[in-house]
């Protein structure tokens, strides 16, 4: 029977029920080592002589339309950001409830510069309180909680569906489908949108200035 399919690393890698695994079971261990140098030999022969790749610029760039609308999705994540800030400030911390920031009428709004200043000053009282360390960690958990499924969505808009070479003609998406190399965060991070950083479930620390970066202004809801 002559079986057809794709061959990656989850069919032989170091994986539960792998064909290697399979062969070690039935065979022995000297006919899973034979299957594995064969394996070596037949993937080295076909990267040099048929299919040997390197990354390039066309495989990271998205179509016109896509990139449009991840755009969109971006500026929506901008204020829809600074408006949870500003929402989660006029809830004091959240010691009151906090409605949908979607749902509220200028969610897809930029702040005006008197509610970013307003905003930016009570965010400064609440961290710097006796309960800053606490409001902090709060405020941490709710931005994420209001900014990943945008990025999700981003994701979603662009990937695979969004890229100007698709699968497998794209070689970056073919080294994260066959699990050769990085994964699926690693190409939305280099074709979307970077991101929330975070760092053991905190975003970036603020310094005694109360900026997280010094071109950034104290407090910055944005």
């Amino acid at each position: 029977e002559l079986l057809r399919g794709v061959l990656d690393k989850a069919a032989f890698g170091a994986t539960d029920f792998s064909l290697v695994h399979a062969v070690y079971e039935a065979y022995g261990p000297n006919k899973a080592g034979l299957l594995l140098n064969a394996f070596g030999r037949l993937f080295t022969a076909y990267l040099q002589y048929y299919s040997g790749h390197s990354c390039r610029m066309e495989d990271l760039v998205l179509t016109t339309e896509a990139d449009q609308e991840r755009r969109k999705l971006v500026e929506k994540a901008y204020n829809i950001g600074s408006r949870a800030a500003k929402a989660w400030a006029d809830s004091d911390g959240g010691k009151v409830e906090i409605p949908p920031v979607e749902s509220l009428p200028s969610a897809t709004k930029p702040l005006k510069p008197v509610e970013a200043a307003t905003t930016a000053a009570k965010i400064g009282e609440l961290l710097s309180g006796e309960e800053g360390k606490e409001n902090s960690a709060a405020l941490d958990g709710y931005m994420q909680s209001q900014i990943n499924p945008l990025a999700s969505k981003i994701i979603k808009a662009c990937l695979p569906s969004g890229l100007a070479v698709p699968f497998p003609a794209n070689t970056f998406s073919l080294m994260v489908t066959t699990g050769a190399k990085g994964s699926m965060v690693n190409q939305s991070q280099v074709s979307c949108a970077l991101g929330q950083q975070a760092l053991e479930g905190r975003r970036v620390p603020r310094m005694s200035s109360g900026k997280t970066l010094p071109s950034f202004m104290p407090y910055d809801p944005n």
